[in-house]
């Protein structure tokens, strides 16, 4: 298990909400890219992500350009689901 400082606690809590908040917002509005803008360290011009997703590390995802994301996509049963091991 890895030991986390109080600010990637922060950081994660902060994720989380983010995470939550889109979730529960209008897909293709406004307010839904801006979420996917600060949930995702990049996050490419045209591109699409589907809610709900969960995961972690958000910020060290990088999304091209032009790139859609549904859940139900690569056998991926309810959800779209992003994680790391660092």
């Amino acid at each position: 298990m890895r030991n986390h400082t109080v600010e990637s606690i922060k950081k994660m809590q902060e994720t989380n909400k983010l995470v939550f908040q889109l979730n529960h917002t209008m897909p293709m509005s406004e307010e839904y890219s801006d979420l996917l803008h600060k949930i995702f360290g990049n996050i490419g011009e045209g591109s699409f992500v589907s809610a709900p997703i969960q995961g972690t590390c958000f910020d060290k995802v990088e999304i091209g350009n032009n790139y859609a994301g549904y859940q139900n996509w690569q056998k991926c049963n309810s959800r779209c689901l992003f994680c790391c091991n660092s």
